[in-house]
């Protein structure tokens, strides 16, 4: 939580309980233990009536608490996943579906069952139960109208859309242009009655089952690789750092910009071989075709992979740093 949402919650909550009410409250409590303890023959409640107003007060507070604790707990544990979320109601987009034998091997592809992996502002992932491929269903919940404010406040709405927009366009990117780069197999922005000859079972993070329909589903199918980190500390092998620069090499060469190269999270191998697995950061930028703006794109992607080296594998650092400056004198 944002640090300006917690100095909020804590203003809201000083108005509500001013520190001499809670003193107050307090000291209810003290006198109704101290009835408790009395015989009962002593005990006379007349005199402590405005006291139970604060009761009220406060177990109302411990209720709303609870309450918030049971919902973060579900968040947490759901990690939000609910089918309504990943459930689109327009198509502004098409897809380019395979057709004769590539459309049979697609279908082998998602009838099996795809267990819950992850998840991000984007969308939620599932892996199948041969775990070679990932399904990502895009997350239209934060796409849409949310309140009857939005109504009223089109810039809102319109920010909303643009996000949306970006995100598409960027897969649409990979798909026509990096499509080994990021080991897209299929991506489906439309709707496609009777393409898909049965639902996907998917497997949320509670292990329960659902069935949702491929054809009204927006989603990408791609290819499971191992992350670059968790790969590159076990086995400590040079040439996947080579496989890397390789990678943004071909990207840049075909006039694509990667926004959010992040390192840790948004590369992975398959076979020795690096894919970018986050498709929402791409932008066309013909400019990467020059050699010198290529080198810079080389370079400054680099810089948390160098870092990150120097903490956890040292002993590739030297290498890496070799093999990078090969690369940025050839390409003068």
């Amino acid at each position: 939580m944002k640090l300006y949402h917690l100095s909020k919650i804590r203003f809201k909550f000083v108005r509500i309980f001013p520190p001499r009410r809670l003193r107050s409250i307090l000291l209810t409590f003290r006198k109704l233990a101290a009835i408790s303890a009395l015989p009962s023959g002593q005990k006379s409640l007349s005199k402590f009536k405005p006291y139970f107003r604060h009761m009220v007060l406060l177990k109302f507070l411990l209720a709303l608490l609870a309450f918030c604790g049971v919902e973060r707990f579900c968040q947490k544990k759901t990690h939000g996943f609910r089918l309504h979320k990943i459930a689109s109601e327009e198509t502004i987009y098409e897809s380019y579906l395979p057709e004769g034998e590539e459309k049979e091997t697609l279908q082998k592809m998602v009838n099996q069952p795809y267990r819950f992996l992850s998840s991000g502002g984007e969308s939620y992932v599932f892996v199948s139960r041969d775990a070679r491929y990932v399904i990502k269903c895009f997350n239209h919940h934060h796409m849409r109208q949310r309140s009857l404010f939005d109504l009223f406040n089109s810039e809102w709405q319109g920010q909303r859309m643009k996000k949306r927009d970006q995100l598409f366009a960027s897969c649409r990117i990979a798909e026509e242009r990096l499509k080994e780069e990021t080991g897209l197999i299929a991506l489906h922005l439309a709707k496609t009655p009777g393409y898909f000859d049965r639902p996907l079972t998917i497997l949320d993070p509670l292990n329960v089952a659902h069935t949702i329909n491929l054809d009204q589903t927006d989603f990408a199918l791609q290819h499971k690789g191992e992350l670059a980190m968790d790969l590159l500390k076990r086995s400590k092998d040079p040439q996947l750092l080579d496989a890397i620069i390789a990678l943004i090499h071909r990207r840049s060469s075909k006039g694509v910009a990667d926004l959010d190269s992040v390192f840790k999270r948004n590369l992975a191998f398959i076979d020795k071989r690096a894919i970018a697995i986050d498709l929402g950061a791409f932008a066309i930028d013909e400019g990467l075709k020059t050699p010198f703006l290529a080198n810079r794109a080389l370079f400054f992607e680099t810089l948390k992979l160098r870092r990150w080296l120097s903490k956890n594998a040292p002993e590739l650092l030297p290498y890496f740093e070799e093999r990078l400056n090969q690369n940025l004198q050839t390409q003068v």
